[in-house]
C-alpha cells in the first residue's frame, strides 16, 4: 500500500500547492511512482502545471460519479508525475454529498482505484477544514502541514491537530501526522524564534524550505524548481524534504 499524504492547511497563502508540486517532483526524481490529486476547487495545482481543466476523469467527475479517474502526465527533467486535475465542479460535490455518510468516502474510493500503481499519493487539499479536506483525511495514511514561521500560522496548528484526532477516532484510526514543514523560511529573528518554538514542541520536520524567487518563476512557467538550473538551493531543500518524509519510520 502506498503512502497517501494529505497536504493541508486551512490558512491560505502558506505555499501548500507549491509544496505539493515540488515535493511530488522530488519524490519522483528519487525513483518513486507519484500520483498527485488536486482536491481543491480552485484548481491551483492544475493551473500550476498548465493542465486542462474539465479533463474527462478529473477529480470532480469521479466524486460526482460521472466517470472513472483518469490522470494526466507531467514530464519533468528526468522524472514523471501523474496528476488528476481539479476544477470548480468540486464545490458541487460538497453540496451533493455533505449530508450523506457515504459522501465522506468519495476520495478514499478514488484513491483505491489507482493506488496499486503508485508508491506515493499526494492530495492537495483546499484551504479549509470542511467536507473536501475531511474526505481527503479519511482516504489518507499521513498528513503534512505546510506553514510559514509566523504567529498566524502557529495559531491554526492546534485546530489542525484536533481535526486529525477527530478523524482518527471517527473513521481512520491509522492516520498519522508526519509534521509541519516550515515553508518560505526567511532569515528574520522572529521567524527563527517561531521555528525554534515549533521544533521544541516536536511539531516540525528537520528540513525547512527557504524563501526563493524560483518558486514564483516555476509556477509562472508551469514547471517545478527541478526544471530551473539556477534553482539549486531550492532543489536541495526539496530533495532533503522528500528524503526525510520517505525515510520516516512510519508504516505505509
Amino acid at each position: 500500500m502506498p503512502k497517501i499524504i494529505s497536504i493541508i492547511n486551512h490558512k491560505g497563502g502558506v505555499g501548500k500547492t507549491t509544496v505539493t508540486a515540488n515535493l511530488g517532483a522530488s519524490m519522483a526524481r528519487l525513483g518513486a511512482r507519484v500520483l498527485i490529486v488536486d482536491f481543491d476547487p480552485q484548481a491551483n495545482l492544475t493551473d500550476h502545471f498548465g493542465l486542462e481543466e474539465g479533463h474527462a476523469g478529473d477529480v470532480a467527475d469521479v466524486i460526482l460519479e460521472r466517470r472513472k479517474p483518469r490522470s494526466q502526465t507531467y514530464e519533468g527533467d528526468g522524472y514523471q508525475l501523474d496528476i488528476i486535475p481539479g476544477n470548480l465542479d468540486l464545490s458541487l460535490a460538497e453540496k451533493e454529498f455533505a449530508g450523506r455518510i457515504s459522501g465522506f468516502s468519495k476520495c478514499k474510493q478514488l484513491v483505491q482505484e489507482l493506488d496499486a500503481q503508485y508508491d506515493t499519493v499526494l492530495i492537495d487539499c483546499p484551504p479549509s477544514l470542511g467536507f473536501l479536506t475531511l474526505n481527503a483525511l479519511n482516504a489518507s495514511t499521513h498528513v503534512l502541514v505546510p506553514a510559514e514561521a509566523s504567529k498566524f500560522s502557529v495559531k491554526g496548528l492546534n485546530t489542525i491537530q484536533n481535526l486529525i484526532e477527530e478523524v482518527k477516532i471517527e473513521s481512520n484510526p491509522g492516520l498519522q501526522l508526519i509534521g509541519v514543514v516550515i515553508n518560505n523560511m526567511r532569515n528574520l529573528r522572529v521567524s527563527k524564534q517561531i521555528s525554534d518554538y515549533l521544533q521544541s514542541e516536536h511539531l516540525t520536520l528537520k528540513t525547512q524550505v527557504r524563501n526563493y524567487k524560483h518558486y514564483i518563476e516555476s509556477a509562472a512557467t508551469g514547471t517545478t524548481v527541478f526544471e530551473h538550473e539556477e534553482a539549486q538551493n531550492a532543489q536541495k531543500d526539496y530533495t532533503e524534504l522528500a528524503k526525510e518524509i520517505q525515510n520516516e519510520e512510519i508504516p505505509a
